[in-house]
């Protein structure tokens, strides 16, 4: 699934820029996430390469605004970050549930 959105990113290389996202500093910052995914490395945040300043600065008061610090290393919601976990065991359950209904 991570390989189709690199390869979806990539070819919208003006409409991430039109976002005020760099996409030359994102796609091999993504690259890197998937391969430590692929690897089974742990989760470490990443900041988006933001150009437009007015966008940055919009992030930075909500994540104020939120009590973070932006790229700091506030504690990570263990949630969050396994949330596919659970969507995935709650798919499998939701397919074994209408399999059986389906009987």
């Amino acid at each position: 699934m991570m390989k189709k959105a690199l390869e979806i990113l990539d070819k919208n290389r003006t409409d991430i820029y039109s976002l005020g996202i760099s996409h030359d500093q994102l796609m091999p910052m993504l690259v890197r996430c998937c391969h430590e995914m692929q690897t089974g490395s742990s989760y470490k945040p990443i900041s988006f390469p933001i150009l437009d300043s007015e966008l940055l600065t919009v992030c930075k008061e909500r994540v104020r605004s939120l009590g973070l610090v932006w790229d700091g290393d506030d504690e990570l919601d263990e949630f969050i970050i396994n949330k596919h976990i659970a969507r995935r065991d709650f798919d499998k359950s939701r397919f074994e549930t209408a399999k059986v209904s389906y009987r």
